[in-house]
């Protein structure tokens, strides 16, 4: 049962960020963005220069100033579903 509650939990993420769009919260792992509600990839900053990554709130920096400047400019869009941020 907890299963196919989660499942359901992640196809209404999934299903949010079709209809609103991915949330400028995110989480990263070696150069690369994803959504921080559905965990799609959003960007990538090895091979190729990541257009979002400006306006992105990545999760892990908390003391980060820039990610600070961001977080001011956060919406109901980006926040619904997504992880606090710090």
């Amino acid at each position: 049962m907890k299963n196919r509650i989660a499942a359901t939990i992640w196809k209404i993420k999934a299903i949010l960020c079709v209809l609103v769009g991915h949330s400028r919260i995110c989480t990263s792992w070696f150069g690369y963005r994803y959504c921080g509600r559905c965990g799609d990839l959003l960007g990538d900053s090895l091979a190729s220069q990541d257009m979002g990554l400006p306006t992105a709130v990545i999760v892990e920096h908390s003391a980060c100033a820039i990610c600070g400047e961001n977080k001011k400019q956060l919406t109901w869009k980006d926040k619904l579903f997504a992880p606090k941020v710090g």
